[in-house]
């Protein structure tokens, strides 16, 4: 079950209304869960993001907590996940984030950058589809 694989920290506390009483779970909706900072960085575009990695105003760590926290409550209101590499995926951000410390520069172009794969495409350890990082 996906849920098992969210952190306890992300787990809605009570119980998400029913599709006819919140027929809308984006904007406001949603952004009542997260920081103001988790906001502002899941609603930055790809081009904003990776200008905020790569100059490390965000580190990459930062940026994949949020989306997966994000994901992890869109899941919980819509099921909408099939398969989750939280842990994975803040991982490989902080070998980005510890690459940068080391050699002052991003390991590329598109440092931190959170993209989603749907199950057309094949992912080392994984059945499907699920959350992914750019190097």
């Amino acid at each position: 079950m996906i849920n098992a694989l969210i952190t306890d920290q992300w787990l809605l506390t009570s119980p998400v209304p029913s599709a006819q009483e919140q027929t809308d779970v984006t904007g406001k909706y949603i952004q009542q869960f997260l920081s103001p900072r988790e906001v502002e960085i899941t609603e930055t575009d790809a081009v904003g993001i990776v200008k905020n990695t790569t100059s490390r105003i965000w580190k990459a760590r930062e940026v994949a907590e949020a989306f997966c926290y994000r994901a992890a409550l869109a899941h919980q209101m819509v099921n909408c996940l099939h398969e989750i590499f939280f842990k994975a995926a803040i991982a490989n951000a902080q070998k980005l984030d510890n690459y940068y410390a080391e050699h002052k520069k991003p390991i590329g172009p598109l440092r931190g950058l959170p993209v989603s794969l749907k199950e057309q495409f094949h992912v080392k350890d994984a059945d499907d589809n699920g959350i992914c990082w750019v190097d």
